[in-house]
């Protein structure tokens, strides 16, 4: 019977620790970089359908962030918000959590204070990608690393970035 509760106790510290490392595996360094997404979707920006919303985020190691996002209704543009965040990685459970925590919002030239908290559920994280769900919505996020001075193309129909997938259209 000893022989046995060694094994289980024996199983369950490398069940933990792998557990545990896979979360520390996503640590905040490796998310640092600029990113560039294209999500395929149905809504409106500012009273305007669009179809397709790319999104550039340049998370910057001293913990803040800059997300421009830009809405396309099929090729025509619609319309352009940015959010400065705060952003950060919590490792110490089972699951890395990526979260950011918004500051502004520009809209139209317009800039708004907000403070809305986003949690993520990261995935996949790589040197040329990163990969998260949102908590809240479920849309499962396919970043690619880009270079800091690569700018979002000016139409829809230019980019062959991989797409983020919207929790209703998997």
């Amino acid at each position: 019977m000893p022989m046995r509760l060694n094994r289980l106790f024996a199983t369950a510290i490398v069940l933990s620790a792998a557990c545990v490392g896979s979360a520390l595996a996503f640590s905040f360094d490796a998310l640092v970089g600029q990113w560039f997404t294209e999500l395929e979707e149905k809504d409106t920006f500012q009273g305007e359908p669009y179809t397709i919303r790319k999104q550039i985020e340049d998370n910057r190691p001293d913990g803040t962030k800059t997300a421009t996002f830009r809405f396309y209704d099929n090729c025509r543009y619609v319309g352009e918000l940015v959010n400065v965040l705060d952003w950060g990685v919590d490792a110490t459970g089972s699951r890395a959590v990526y979260w950011t925590k918004c500051k502004s919002i520009t809209e139209a030239g317009q800039v708004f204070p907000c403070s809305s908290i986003s949690y993520y559920d990261l995935t996949d994280v790589t040197a040329k990608s990163l990969k998260y769900t949102s908590r809240d919505t479920g849309t499962a996020y396919v970043m690619t690393r880009v270079d800091t001075d690569f700018k979002i193309p000016p139409s829809a129909c230019l980019s062959s970035a991989p797409r983020a997938t919207p929790a209703t259209m998997r």
